[in-house]
């Protein structure tokens, strides 16, 4: 052998003797590709079984808990501003799902999309569900149904609400 030239065993001896290494390599000499591959001359190491009779260790108690403090409800709520309602929009918690034509989905989406342009403050984001909301929460709170009307289907329903919008409209204005 020429001097200068080492041989894989000589390699491997020398791998072995820095230590850090040595994982890498196994003690027959057989070279492996993954080090955490088991080799196949090796057996298996298992883990000591447990003794009967060593003791547990101690297991502290848990720590106590503080109870959720509940805030008791007032029967009739103070009802907040309008300023109010917009800030708290985390308090719609039911999420319900309205068939709607396209028509009225773009038209609420393009109204949102004005009124946020429009906005001077950046505190609210204006979205369909905003106009949906309103909308929603203005009908319910103006429209009263009378004794005399009679509503059998939606199309009913949408007439007499239009019927009542322009009777109101026609009262507003001023009569010339």
């Amino acid at each position: 052998m020429a001097k200068g030239s080492a041989t894989e065993d000589d390699l491997a001896a020398g791998i072995r003797s820095v230590g850090v290494l040595s994982a890498v390599t196994a003690s027959e000499g057989i070279r492996r590709d993954n080090p955490f591959a088991a080799s196949p001359g090796r057996p298996r190491v298992s883990l000591p079984e447990r003794v009967a009779g060593s003791p547990e260790p101690e297991r502290l108690p848990p720590l106590p808990v503080a109870a959720p403090t509940r805030k008791k409800l007032t029967q009739n709520p103070p009802k907040p501003s309008i300023e109010e309602r917009a800030i708290e929009s985390d308090t719609y918690t039911d999420f319900v799902t309205v068939p709607m034509t396209a028509e009225m989905r773009t038209q609420a989406n393009l109204l949102a999309a004005e009124l946020q342009r429009r906005r001077t403050e950046k505190r609210v984001r204006f979205t369909p569900n905003t106009i949906f909301r309103v909308a929603i929460e203005t009908f319910l709170e103006r429209f009263e149904l009378a004794p005399e009307d009679h509503v059998n289907s939606e199309e009913d329903l949408r007439r007499l609400v239009h019927e009542r919008i322009t009777a109101s409209k026609r009262t507003k204005s001023p009569t010339s």
